[in-house]
C-alpha cells in the first residue's frame, strides 16, 4: 500500500509495519466503510449527549457513510446492486433519493445545498483501491436532485469534500501503476463558476483533502525520504491567495483532517511508541491564533475527527481489548464515539454501545455516526444513529466566558432586567437607537462560537439584536456588530434554500 494512504475504502486495521494506515477493520462486510483556545475559567458543566436514535438503515438495510451539514444528512444505502446516495432532513425526519444505479456511489459529502460523491460508472466493477480505476465525481443541487459531472479525468478521482459550493478531492490521474506510493494530488472545483483548479502538483503524494470553502487541508508526505515510508503531515491552502502553508509537520503520521471555520483536528501519531501502532491521538490548530493543541491524547486508538461549531467527535477503540495476531494484525469489534466541547474543554463519551461505532460526523450539536452492535455476524446490517449534544445545567445551556474583555469605560444597569451592559456595548447601544431600536438587554456580556465562521466571540443579548465584538477590525466603527439573525433564521427554516 503505497504512502497515499488513499486505498479508499479501507477506514478500519492496522498493520505494524504500516503505522497509520489507519484502521481496516476486516470482519466489516461492506467496502466502503486545546487543550485550551481561552484562558477564561471554565464553566462546571459537562456536555450532555442523548440517547441515540436510529436515522438511517438498519434491519435488512445497509447504511453507512454518514455525512451532515446544519440539518441535512447524507448517506450510502447499500440494500441494492451498488450503493445509493440519499439525504436525511435531520429536521423534519424526511428521507429521500438522490442517485441510484448499478454502480457504487461512494463517500458522499454535502455542504448542506450541494452533495458530492464517488461515481463508478465508468468503472464497474473497478476496485475502488487502484488507482488507476476510472472513478468520476458527480454532484447534485439537493433541491431539484438533478445530477452532474464534477470531474472525469482518466484514473482514479476520490473522497470529496464540499462547502460553500467549493469541491476538493484526492486525484489520481498522474498514477504510474495501481498502487503508486507517490500518487496523488489535490484538485478544486468551483460549482458556480463551474472552473476545476489544480491545488498541488508535487512529486509525493497529497491525500484526504477537506475544505471550510475558504481554506483546503490535506494530508500531505513531501517530508517523507521513503516512497513506503509514513511521515505524513497536515498542509493548508488558503483560496482567495492561492498561498500554502504548513499546519503540523510533526514526527510521524499526521492524517485524516477535518476543518470547521478557523479550527482543524486530525488523527496524529506523534505519541506512538515502541513500535505501538495502535495509539493515535486526536490533535487541532487554530488557523487564526496559530497555536495547535491537544484534543486527546488518551489510550489506545482515536481516529477519523469531525468537528462543526466548538463540537468534535472521533471513533475511539480506548475500550477495545483485542490484541495483534501473528501478523500484527489487529481485528477491532469495540469502538465507540467520543467527543470533546473547545467552549468547556471537556472530554465526554458520546455514544458507548456494543460492536462498533465509526465514521462520525458532526453538524451543529447534532453526532452521526455508522453503527453495527456485532460485526463478526455476517448477517448483521449496518445502521447510522444519531445524538444530540448539550451543556445542560437547570434546562438552559451554559454559556461559555467571554474571549475578549470589552474596553471602554461606560457602564448601565438596567433595573427592568437586572442586566449590565458596559464599554463599548454600551457606547453602540446609545448610538444606534438606544431602547427604542435594541431594546434591553437580557443577558450579561458572554461568550459564542459562531456558526458563521467558527469563532470565538464577545457577546451580549438584547430584545431586538445580539452585539458582537469583532477586536480584529481595525477601524473602531465596525469593532461592533449585529448578529447575522436573518442568516440563521433563514438556515433554521430553510435548510436546503427557501424555493
Amino acid at each position: 500500500m503505497g504512502n497515499s494512504l488513499d486505498h479508499l475504502m479501507m477506514p478500519l486495521t492496522t498493520n505494524r509495519t504500516k503505522r497509520g494506515l489507519a484502521i481496516t477493520l476486516a470482519l466489516i462486510a461492506t467496502t466502503i466503510l486545546p487543550t485550551s483556545l481561552m484562558a477564561a475559567p471554565l464553566p462546571q458543566t459537562s456536555p450532555s449527549p442523548s440517547a441515540p436514535v436510529t436515522l438511517a438503515g438498519g434491519g435488512t438495510t445497509d447504511s453507512i457513510a454518514p455525512n451532515v451539514s446544519g440539518n441535512i444528512m447524507v448517506y450510502n444505502d447499500c440494500s441494492q446492486s451498488g450503493c445509493s446516495v440519499w439525504m436525511l432532513n435531520l429536521a423534519s425526519k424526511q428521507s429521500s433519493l438522490v442517485s441510484q444505479s448499478s454502480y457504487d456511489e461512494a463517500n458522499p459529502a454535502t455542504d448542506g445545498t450541494w452533495v458530492v460523491w464517488q461515481d463508478g460508472r465508468s468503472a464497474p466493477g473497478g476496485d475502488p483501491s487502484d488507482y488507476t480505476a476510472n472513478f468520476d465525481l458527480y454532484a447534485a443541487n439537493l433541491n431539484d436532485k438533478q445530477t452532474f459531472l464534477v470531474s472525469n479525468a482518466p484514473k482514479l478521482q476520490g473522497r470529496p469534500s464540499i462547502a460553500n459550493g467549493i469541491v476538493v478531492w484526492a486525484d489520481y490521474r498522474d498514477a504510474k501503476n495501481s498502487t503508486d506510493p507517490d500518487a496523488g494530488d489535490i484538485y478544486m472545483f468551483d460549482l458556480a463558476t463551474k472552473q476545476e483548479a489544480q491545488i498541488t502538483n508535487l512529486p509525493t503524494a497529497q491525500s484526504r483533502p477537506v475544505t471550510n470553502g475558504q481554506v483546503i487541508v490535506w494530508t500531505d508526505f513531501r517530508n517523507e525520504p521513503d516512497p513506503q515510508g509514513f511521515n505524513g503531515d497536515i498542509y493548508g491552502y488558503d483560496i482567495a491567495t492561492k498561498q500554502e502553508f504548513p499546519i503540523t509537520t510533526a514526527p510521524d503520521l499526521q492524517t485524516d483532517p477535518a476543518i470547521y471555520g478557523d479550527n482543524v483536528v486530525w488523527q496524529d501519531y506523534r505519541n506512538a511508541t515502541g513500535g505501538d501502532d495502535y495509539n493515535a491521538d486526536i490533535y487541532g490548530y487554530n488557523l487564526s491564533t496559530k497555536q495547535e493543541f491537544a484534543v486527546t491524547t488518551s489510550a489506545g486508538l482515536q481516529a477519523r475527527p469531525s468537528i462543526a461549531g466548538s463540537l468534535i467527535a472521533w471513533e475511539d477503540y480506548r475500550n477495545d481489548t483485542a490484541q495483534p495476531d501473528a501478523n500484527g494484525n489487529i481485528n477491532f469489534t469495540n469502538s465507540d464515539i467520543y467527543g470533546y466541547d473547545l467552549a468547556t474543554r471537556r472530554e465526554f463519551a458520546v455514544n458507548l454501545g456494543p460492536g462498533i461505532q465509526g465514521a462520525p460526523s458532526v453538524g451543529g450539536n447534532i453526532v452521526v455516526f455508522e453503527n453495527n452492535p456485532d460485526p463478526t455476524n455476517q448477517s448483521n446490517y449496518w445502521s447510522i444513529l444519531g445524538v444530540t449534544v448539550s451543556s445542560v445545567q437547570g434546562g438552559t445551556i451554559t454559556p461559555m466566558p467571554p474571549p475578549t474583555t470589552l474596553p471602554g469605560a461606560g457602564s448601565n444597569t438596567f433595573p427592568e432586567t437586572g442586566k449590565t451592559t458596559t464599554g463599548v456595548f454600551l457606547d453602540y447601544w446609545n448610538a444606534h437607537g438606544g431602547l427604542a431600536q435594541q431594546g434591553y438587554p437580557i443577558s450579561d456580556v458572554i461568550g459564542e462560537i459562531s456558526d458563521l465562521d467558527g469563532k470565538p466571540y464577545t457577546v451580549q443579548y438584547f430584545e431586538r439584536a445580539v452585539f458582537e465584538y469583532h477586536p480584529e477590525q481595525t477601524d473602531p466603527q465596525y469593532q461592533v456588530l449585529l448578529s447575522q439573525l436573518g442568516t440563521f433564521q433563514y438556515r433554521s427554516k430553510y435548510p436546503n434554500g427557501a424555493p
